[in-house]
Parts: structure tokens; C-alpha cells; sequence
């Protein structure tokens, strides 16, 4: 096993020429997916000041998204992709003993 001799750089803000710290990340496509491979995304990084708002940071925005564009925050300029969604609650028992066991 080989271990790196220096740490991996920070990550930068996606703005140009920002050097602001880093707080929030989210992923961009990097091309359309192929149905039989996986999606390929990709990091983007932002600042306090040019960082989208955090519930679009949740999800992931198309590979022509310009974000972090100063015109479009605290939003951008694509329609991200929605939220999977959540697996179903899982359904439970309660036993004499006061346990919590799965009801499957």
C-alpha cells in the first residue's frame, strides 16, 4: 500500500480566481449518462459568497449548469435533477419484552 507524500490540495471555489474557504459542494453531470453505464458527476465547490442555496446544493445539476454564475446566485441556470427517492419506512413490532424487532 502506498501512502501519498503530501495531502491531496483543497478544494477551490468554482468561481475563477476565488480564494475564499470552501463551504458547500455540490455535483454536476459531466455528459449525458448512457443508460448501461454509470452517470458520471462531478464536485463543484463554492464559498460563502458565491455558494447556491443549499437545498439546490442537494441535488445534481446538468452538465451545462454554470454555477456559481454571480448573475444566477443564489440560484442557477438549469433544471437540477430531482431527489431520489426515499426507501419506505420500514414497519415494526413491539415485543412484550419492549423490544423493536422489523415486522418482515
Amino acid at each position: 500500500m502506498s501512502v501519498p507524500s503530501s495531502p491531496a490540495p483543497a478544494a477551490a471555489c468554482g468561481l475563477g480566481g476565488c480564494t475564499n474557504p470552501v463551504v458547500v459542494q455540490w455535483q454536476r453531470r459531466v455528459a449525458p449518462a448512457d443508460p448501461e453505464s454509470l452517470p458520471a458527476v462531478q464536485a463543484v465547490f463554492a464559498c460563502t459568497q458565491h455558494a447556491m442555496a443549499l437545498d439546490l446544493a442537494s441535488h445534481v445539476h446538468a452538465p451545462a449548469c454554470t454555477a456559481p454564475d454571480l448573475a444566477h446566485l443564489p440560484g442557477c441556470n438549469c433544471t437540477p435533477e430531482p431527489l431520489p427517492t426515499p426507501p419506505p419506512a420500514v414497519q415494526t413490532v413491539t415485543l412484550s419484552t419492549g423490544w423493536t424487532v422489523s415486522a418482515s
